[in-house]
C-alpha cells in the first residue's frame, strides 16, 4: 500500500501515531512481535485517509479471495504489478495464474552475474566512417553515446 506522504508530513505527528499503534496492538495482542508492516496496517485500519489510492492495476492480488479480473479485465497487459506475498498465493488456481507464474519464473531465473561481466568489447580506435553498419553493435553503442 502507498501512504499519502503529504498528509503524513503536514497533518499528523507520525512518531506519535506509530507509537500509539504499537502500544495499542501490544495491549491487544500481548506480544511485541509486530513487524513494521503490521504497525502500518494497524495505522491505516485506524486512519484509512492516510492511504494514497491508486488503480488496482498497480497491485493485482493473486488470491482466490480477490477480484483480480476486475482490475485488468480481459487484457493482461493492463497489469502493472502482480502481488504474491506468500507461497500459498503462488499455488492458487485462478484464471491467468499460469501466465503470471511463467513471467515470475523468467525473472527468478535471470542470472544477475551476467550484468557484472562485459559481454561485448568495442575497440576505441575504430575508424570513423560515413557508412553505417546497422549490424555492428559497436557503431550502435557509439551512436548512443553521441546522443
Amino acid at each position: 500500500m502507498l501512504l499519502d506522504l503529504n498528509k503524513i508530513r503536514n497533518k499528523i505527528n507520525w512518531t506519535k501515531v506509530w507509537h500509539s499503534a504499537v502500544n495499542e496492538n501490544i495491549e491487544l495482542l500481548k506480544q511485541t512481535t509486530l513487524a513494521d508492516q503490521d504497525v502500518i496496517n494497524a495505522i491505516i485500519k485506524k486512519d484509512p485517509i492516510l492511504v494514497y489510492n491508486i488503480s488496482c492495476q498497480y497491485n493485482v492480488q493473486m488470491s482466490t479471495k480477490t477480484l483480480a479480473k476486475g482490475c485488468y479485465g480481459e487484457d493482461r497487459n493492463n497489469i502493472k504489478i502482480i502481488h504474491w506475498n506468500s507461497p500459498s498465493k503462488y499455488n492458487i488456481r485462478i484464471r491467468d495464474a499460469d501466465y503470471f507464474k511463467n513471467i515470475h519464473l523468467s525473472y527468478v531465473n535471470f542470472d544477475g552475474n551476467l550484468l557484472r561481466q562485459k559481454l561485448h568489447t568495442c575497440s576505441q580506435t575504430e575508424p570513423v566512417t560515413y557508412k553505417i553498419n546497422y549490424s555492428d553493435l559497436c557503431s550502435s553503442f557509439r551512436a548512443a553515446q553521441r546522443v
